[in-house]
């Protein structure tokens, strides 16, 4: 296990648990691939380092000072081999000239850099989200006091599309920035964060109030914990194309290999070959399914009859010419899904009620199962009876009516 996690191993975890093994575990030999985004935002990052440290110091630097630093930085980050020649529809001299612009823009706009104190450059803070068992490690872009014990996180992104105030309170990063800081010194009663999205000439504002930093603090110290137990499983998506480890993780291996055949080489892979057999017969599958399905609606139309019929006369069993149906009248719990307003809501109470961890973040049939079965307290089932219903439920099965007697 490791010493300490940042925000950025935090985040790697929850978007590939596989991946953060790789990077941080195993440490496989590979190429590390270049990105032209990446030089942009390091020397951007290294241009204001030079200009607040000036700054600090009760200099200000002019802009072809600033400029210079991030020309120097540039090229260190693009003499390495690998570096791409084009990236994002942006060939390697247009992006140098992008990152250009948005120093004179960020210079021009913010001069004469009087807003407040510099408090700290690119640096690390340690402090722990549980006890003294989950040590994190943060290095904050910027730090500033601006007077009356209110501090400013800074951040610059070069991301082409701002996020938005909303996005912004739900990230990681953003916010063990907060904890990092508030940890830091008693001095401190309110911090706010400022995140510069120097492409665009945007600026950002957002806080968090400590019921938010509460539940991000319990869901990292979650993933510590996952961390901590060796839970490195593979999260396969989209993000996999981009992975530096496609050639090593399951997941990519064989779109590794067939990607360097040549086409008519192609189909004459097994893999090629079971995967198109698999595709094919799933498309005949869901030609029947679809029979299937209209089947199933003249089923419960039928079923519905039945339950009318079995209400009209009480009857709790029919009777057929081969089979007998018999009528179940029932009631069931029903808790918000994903896409309902209400279930950021019942997850805030859940982790309120220390049961977050025990339902695996918020299992909805284990829930149920823990209502129906009297788990709880009385004050938890009580809470979140709240956000549950109660729906009738009608069951009718087919049986066959010698197998019925038998029985009896």
């Amino acid at each position: 296990m490791r010493s300490y996690e940042s925000p950025s191993s935090l985040n790697l975890y929850i978007e590939c648990p596989k991946k953060y093994w790789f990077n941080y575990i195993e440490k496989p030999d590979i190429e590390e691939e270049k990105h032209l985004y990446f030089a942009l935002g390091t020397a951007f990052h290294s241009a204001m380092e030079f200009l607040y440290g000036e700054v600090k110091k009760s200099k200000v630097p002019s802009l072809s000072e600033v400029i210079l630093a991030f020309e120097k930085s540039w090229t260190e980050e693009c003499a390495e081999d690998g570096m791409p020649e084009e990236e994002g529809g942006l060939t390697l001299e247009e992006t140098r000239k992008a990152g250009i612009d948005c120093v004179t823009r960020y210079y021009e706009t913010k001069k004469p850099f009087n807003e407040g104190i510099v408090v700290m450059m690119e640096s690390d803070i340690d402090f722990f989200l549980e006890g003294d068992k989950y040590k994190v490690k943060c290095k904050i872009d910027r730090v500033m006091n601006s007077g009356k014990q209110k501090f400013e996180i800074h951040d610059y992104k070069t991301s082409k599309k701002p996020s938005s105030e909303a996005d912004l309170k739900k990230d990681n990063q953003a916010a063990l920035y907060a904890m990092a800081l508030r940890s830091f010194s008693t001095d401190i009663k309110y911090i706010s964060l400022i995140w510069h999205y120097v492409r665009v000439g945007m600026d950002v504002p957002f806080s968090f109030n400590e019921k938010e930093l509460e539940l991000f603090k319990e869901e990292l110290s979650c993933v510590y914990r996952k961390i901590s137990a060796g839970e490195f499983g593979m999260n396969i998506g989209n993000h996999c194309d981009w992975c530096d480890f496609r050639s090593l993780c399951p997941s990519r291996t064989h779109a590794v290999k067939i990607e360097k055949l040549p086409e008519k080489d192609l189909q004459k892979d097994d893999g090629v070959k079971l995967v198109d057999k698999l595709t094919k017969l799933d498309a005949e599958k869901k030609e029947l399914n679809s029979k299937f399905e209209e089947l199933e609606e003249k089923i419960e139309e039928v079923k519905n009859d039945i339950a009318a019929y079995s209400n009209k006369f009480k009857y709790a069993v029919i009777i057929g010419s081969e089979k007998q149906a018999k009528v179940v009248l029932g009631k069931e719990l029903s808790l918000p899904g994903k896409n309902d307003e209400k279930t950021e809501e019942l997850q805030a109470k859940v982790k309120k009620l220390k049961l977050w961890n025990e339902l695996s973040m918020l299992d909805a049939p284990k829930l149920k199962s823990y209502i129906k079965e009297k788990k709880l307290t009385e004050a938890q089932e009580k809470e979140l009876r709240k956000f549950a219903e109660e729906k009738e439920t009608l069951k009718v099965t087919l049986s066959n009516k010698k197998e019925e007697k038998e029985k009896e």
